[in-house]
């Protein structure tokens, strides 16, 4: 009887043994000196224009620190995972380094595959962004205040009687009648 209880215990006591499940570990994506390739000449507003577009693509969000360095945020709407690099730059390169992140179990020089995804995306979109012709998009600068564009028109547009084809109510006009 003994015998059978304790091979019980060593079935028991193995079955209990979990395996810790296996993570996608790479060594940390490190972007250093990225030559800023480019058919114009840029002067250094350009250039944080294009990074700051380039970064914004798949939803970093971008804070200008000043003295050539942004940094850029993003994670899941989860809010499980989350990246903050650093992005510095002169007027021939730029390069990109995790400052922080989160859910990703980085252990010293290696991390999660997925925040490495990220950080190569984030390189291609800006090396894209240098190639292309500029666009005459605006970028709000550090000290500035969007306003947004107020419509002055008393006019209301035609209302359709299609009510399939609104995804709203119609507006009422605030006029008198």
């Amino acid at each position: 009887m003994t015998r059978y209880f304790r091979l019980f215990v060593l079935v028991l006591s193995g079955a209990l043994v979990v395996p810790e499940r296996p993570t996608r570990a790479e060594p940390l994506v490190k972007v250093v000196d990225h030559a800023i390739v480019s058919t114009t000449p840029l002067d250094m507003d350009e250039i944080r224009r294009r990074l700051v577009l380039a970064s914004m693509k798949r939803g970093w969000a971008v804070q200008d620190e000043g003295g050539q360095r942004l940094i850029a945020r993003i994670g899941t709407d989860s809010g499980r995972y989350e990246a903050v690099v650093g992005i510095t730059y002169t007027d021939r390169a730029y390069s990109i380094t995790l400052l922080e992140s989160k859910g990703f179990r980085q252990r010293g020089d290696t991390i999660n595959s997925r925040a490495n995804r990220w950080i190569r995306n984030l390189e291609q979109d800006i090396a894209q962004a240098f190639l292309r012709s500029p666009a005459p998009v605006a970028v709000p600068s550090a000290n500035s205040v969007s306003t947004p564009v107020v419509s002055t028109s008393k006019e209301v547009p035609p209302q359709s009687n299609r009510s399939t084809s609104r995804a709203f109510p119609p507006v009422q006009s605030s006029g008198t009648r």
